[in-house]
């Protein structure tokens, strides 16, 4: 799996998200995804990123590149997949959706820290 970085992802994202109402689940995961590096780079990475070590590469080689824009578009992204997307819907069926909710609330915590 080749590993892009956050910045390109988010921006790409937040286009899309400005542009449509309702986001499918690939681009909320990828959201989601992207803002966990971006809270990472910030120095607040979530305990399952260990489970990554290329990633971990990469965020210790670019922790200077996080800048207020960045983390301002991660938090939106994680607030529109938390408000209106399908990955959302999905998990809004599972008995697991409380603890979802309270992983999107703990990486929205670890961006505004």
């Amino acid at each position: 799996m080749r590993y892009l970085p956050p910045w390109d992802s988010l921006s790409s994202q937040s286009l899309r998200l400005s542009q449509i109402s309702y986001l499918e689940e690939p681009d909320a995961s990828e959201a989601i995804a992207a803002a966990e590096v971006v809270a990472a780079l910030k120095g607040r990475p979530c305990d399952a990123l260990s489970e990554f070590p290329e990633v971990l590469v990469w965020i210790e080689e670019h922790t200077d590149w996080v800048n207020v824009k960045l983390i301002r578009d991660a938090a939106s992204a994680v607030e529109r997949v938390r408000t209106a997307s399908e990955l959302r819907d999905l998990w809004s069926q599972s008995e697991e959706f409380p603890a979802w909710a309270a992983q999107l609330d703990d990486l929205l915590s670890r961006l505004q820290a």
